[in-house]
């Protein structure tokens, strides 16, 4: 199989769940992970045979993309504040939106004026908030858990692929102990889970049948547990101009600015992502 036929067929066979602008652009990526070598340069080469192993990868990766898995789990990677990241179906796939969270964090650290502010990121899954803040701020000192050990496995890999220094740990932030007894963090940030299982029959096939359910959902009953649960860690751990961050469900935004007030935190800010959805709230130990 040439380059230009392998192109062709996934184009072809793609078009069956994709619009076609998504299925060319899903098409692009993969050919350029199975022939390492740029869409321009794969038009002046276009009959080029696939090796053995080319092609190994291109019968796994379409008949991968035909059953809806998502395509960064697919390839094993996924683009985030300009790092590639390694994901499997134990960490989310990082969304442009949280992207828009760690710009608010690193931005609002800068305003602190400490030279090595301790940072703690809640629910880590990839590391993509503790690691894209790390990059941008390179000398703070950055921590981040996960309940997961599958997922800090995940998160210490993209560390060290992209030479970015977090320290990671097991911990589950709703239980009763927690390892940082008496530390301080003068900035603590999560995208906890907040989608409520009743939105899980609306949702997309491929988000619902691959992502880590115990990072997407939580109960209906009690949708703020995980704020609940991070906003009385972070009483616990701040001083005077600590700020916490959270990425949220658009639905609950006002609630959660609510209850963030009720515990004594001030200057509760909610910020509207670039779809125009109000996605993260910042809070401030007084």
């Amino acid at each position: 199989m040439t380059i230009i036929s392998a192109s062709q067929l996934l184009k072809k066979n793609l078009q069956t769940i994709y619009d076609q602008r998504e299925a060319f652009a899903i098409s692009s990526l993969v050919m350029e992970k199975i022939t390492g070598k740029k869409k321009s340069e794969q038009v002046l080469n276009p009959y080029i045979e696939f090796d053995p192993r080319q092609q190994l990868l291109f019968d796994k990766y379409i008949n991968e993309l035909l059953q809806k898995r998502p395509l960064q789990y697919v390839l094993n990677e996924a683009w985030f504040c300009g790092m590639k990241l390694y994901v499997n179906e134990n960490v989310l796939i990082p969304r442009p939106e949280t992207e828009e969270l760690v710009q608010w964090s690193v931005d609002s650290l800068k305003l602190q004026s400490k030279q090595h502010p301790r940072v703690l990121d809640v629910g880590t899954g990839s590391g993509c908030i503790a690691l894209g803040i790390k990059k941008n701020f390179p000398s703070a000192e950055v921590f981040a858990i996960d309940i997961s050990e599958s997922a800090l496995k995940v998160a210490s890999r993209n560390a060290e692929e992209n030479n970015l220094s977090v320290q990671l740990q097991q911990m589950d932030i709703t239980g009763a102990s927690s390892i940082y007894t008496g530390e301080i963090f003068d900035l603590v940030v999560s995208n906890p889970p907040y989608i409520p299982l009743s939105d899980k029959p609306a949702m997309e096939d491929h988000v619902v049948e691959y992502e880590p359910h115990l990072a997407l959902f939580v109960d209906d009953d009690n949708p703020l547990k995980f704020y609940d649960a991070i906003a009385g860690f972070f009483l616990l751990h701040a001083v005077p101009g600590s700020l916490l961050f959270f990425e949220t469900h658009w639905q609950y935004a006002p609630e959660i600015k609510k209850l963030l007030e009720k515990k004594g935190l001030t200057d509760v800010e909610i910020r509207k992502d670039l779809q125009g959805h109000e996605r993260m709230i910042r809070a401030k130990y007084p």
